[in-house]
C-alpha cells in the first residue's frame, strides 16, 4: 500500500504527505473549488475528522471529497499550514492560473498564524 501513495504523490509536494517515519498515518480530503475558483485545497488530519473542513468547503460552492485534489491541470501548490497545501489549476471558471498568478495568490493566502505568506511550489514538467 505504502508503494502506491509512493506512485501518487506529484513530485513538488513532499510537505504534508504521509512518510513511514511520520508518528500517524494522515487521512487525506480536500476541496475542489476548480470550476469555481481554479484551486483546490488538500488537508490532512491523524484522526480523520474533517467537519470543520467540510463545512468550510460547502460554504464555498466546493465539492467535499474524502481524497486529495487531483494533480493533472496543475501549475503548482503552495503549503499553507502543516498538512493544507492548496493547489492551482490552468483551469477554472473565473480564472485559471499561470506559475505567476499562482505564485503571487500563494504569497498573499494567510497561513496558520493568520498573516501571508505560503510556501509555493511549483509543477515540474
Amino acid at each position: 500500500m505504502l508503494a502506491a501513495l509512493a506512485c501518487t504523490q506529484p513530485k513538488e509536494e513532499p510537505l504534508g504527505a504521509a512518510t513511514t517515519t511520520s508518528a500517524a498515518v494522515r487521512a487525506p480530503a480536500s476541496c475542489d473549488t476548480v470550476g469555481e475558483r481554479g484551486s483546490c485545497f488538500d488537508y490532512a488530519s491523524a484522526t480523520g475528522s474533517f467537519g470543520v473542513e467540510r463545512s468550510l468547503c460547502r460554504s464555498a460552492g466546493g465539492d467535499f471529497r474524502l481524497s486529495r485534489c487531483p494533480t493533472e491541470g496543475t501549475v503548482g501548490s503552495c503549503v499553507v499550514a502543516e498538512g493544507e497545501v492548496k493547489r492551482y489549476y490552468r483551469r477554472g471558471v473565473e480564472r485559471g492560473f499561470s506559475a505567476e498568478s499562482a505564485k503571487a495568490d500563494c504569497e498573499a493566502s494567510p497561513n496558520a498564524n493568520g498573516r501571508g505568506g505560503g510556501r509555493f511550489l511549483a509543477t515540474l514538467r
